[in-house]
């Protein structure tokens, strides 16, 4: 191949200033655009709004997502914490309710896994109204308890057999001991029939209302405001009387 030399020289860099033209370079500088530029340049500027919102939604989801890992991981992290410096942890353990030997209208909520007493409180009426102690004639059961000349372990294995409150049933054969007492002494037919006020503090008594030293609950006190009530009988006067069997009948005061 032949190449054919010229004797031709580039142009060279026209002057603008008037000045020797001494080199050319490239830089960056402003230059306005043209329409079609312009139109360009708009369209991709809302594609990249666009996208700087989206990555902002997922950027702020995904900082609220680290940040519930991190509360959930410090909360597990005080949970276990707290049971190794215990030794111990919750755990649903089942709950037996009884009836207070102790102190009447009161259960024992007992866990069944240690037999520990959880918690001694009133009972409720609900509770009460169970099939434990059911009604019973006292009057009647007292009765055969003197008749029979029961010992008060004997009484308290008639209580049990029958299903009786032992301190209810010990009360009744108290009052029968009393009425037993009245009828031996010649003295007391000058005294006459019992009056409405004796005679209904002493079925109230029977039945477990307490009055003196405080005693009276307010369950006590609406059975009193009802049964004097019903009977026509003035409540201050059956207080007065039942105080008096209290005061008789209850020493040393049973607990």
């Amino acid at each position: 191949m032949v190449t054919k030399k010229t004797d031709e020289k580039p142009d060279k860099p026209k002057s603008i200033s008037g000045g020797r033209v001494i080199s050319r370079h490239v830089e960056e500088l402003s230059v306005k655009l043209t329409d079609v530029e312009l139109k360009e340049r708009s369209k991709r500027a809302a594609e990249v709004e666009g996208n700087m919102r989206t990555h902002l939604t997922h950027a702020d989801s995904v900082c609220k997502s680290l940040k519930a890992e991190q509360d959930r991981l410090d909360a597990e992290l005080a949970h276990l914490s707290h049971i190794v410096r215990s030794e111990t942890e919750p755990r649903e353990v089942e709950i037996q309710v009884e009836l207070d030997p102790d102190r009447k209208r009161h259960v024992l909520e007992i866990r069944l896994d240690t037999g520990e007493v959880v918690h001694r409180r009133l009972a409720r009426e609900d509770e009460l109204q169970v099939d434990l102690f059911p009604k019973v004639d006292l009057v009647a059961l007292a009765a055969e308890c003197l008749k029979n000349g029961l010992t008060a372990d004997d009484v308290r294995k008639l209580a049990g057999a029958r299903k009786v409150d032992p301190a209810a049933l010990s009360d009744a054969i108290e009052v029968e001991k009393k009425r037993a007492s009245e009828k031996k002494v010649p003295a007391a037919k000058s005294i006459g029939r019992k009056s409405p006020a004796r005679q209904l503090a002493e079925k109230l008594f029977v039945e477990g209302v307490r009055f003196a030293k405080g005693r009276m609950t307010n369950e006590d006190a609406d059975k009193v405001a009802k049964a004097t009530a019903d009977a026509g009988v003035p409540t201050g006067e059956v207080l007065e009387e039942l105080e008096g069997i209290e005061e008789r009948l209850l020493k040393p005061d049973r607990k």
